[in-house]
């Protein structure tokens, strides 16, 4: 098996644990600390239902997300995500869990952290840029991700580039 495979695995199996227990914390916490979590989350399923299923819509109609709103997106739901992290671990410590569980919980989360700081990472080393041209019948929208692969998009707003005009890759 390729070790990428497993570290992928080990990974989501990190995040499933991760999530569980982030929800198991939402459900049987108490007080402000529950409240602040729950929050989060809900927020971080907004941020990721606008990414993902507007996402989807939109390539329905043959459009999609331009560079900086995927990227601010994704940047809050990193943040959204660290600090759910962070809140889940101050409410895990006032329920009545056992000292090898809550281990588990943490480890899980630490590499939960871990793996997302650096998909961050790479995603911003690796990103693709963007430019925009306008003229007076329209525009594009020229996406250069790499040095060998460049899109052309017809313009539509700042939030939403149009359907794939030209596209070269070598």
């Amino acid at each position: 098996m390729d070790g990428w495979a497993v570290l992928l695995g080990l990974v989501l199996v990190c995040a499933g644990v991760t999530a569980f227990s982030l929800c198991a914390c939402a459900l049987y916490g108490r007080g402000r600390d529950r409240r602040r979590l729950v929050l989060l989350l809900l927020l971080l399923a907004v941020v990721l239902g606008v990414r993902y299923g507007g996402g989807a819509l939109l390539a329905r109609l043959g459009l999609g997300w331009r560079l900086w709103p995927r990227g601010g997106m994704a940047l809050c739901a990193a943040v959204l995500t660290f600090a759910s992290l962070r809140q889940g671990g101050q409410l895990l410590d006032s329920l009545p869990v056992r000292e090898g569980t809550r281990a588990l919980i943490g480890l899980c989360g630490a590499a939960a952290a871990l793996a997302l700081a650096g998909l961050l990472l790479l995603g911003g080393l690796f990103s693709a840029s963007e430019q925009v041209l306008l003229t007076e019948d329209g525009g594009t929208v020229t996406e250069y991700d790499g040095i060998f692969h460049v899109s052309v998009y017809r313009y539509v707003n700042p939030l939403i580039r149009g359907g794939l005009m030209y596209e070269w890759q070598d």
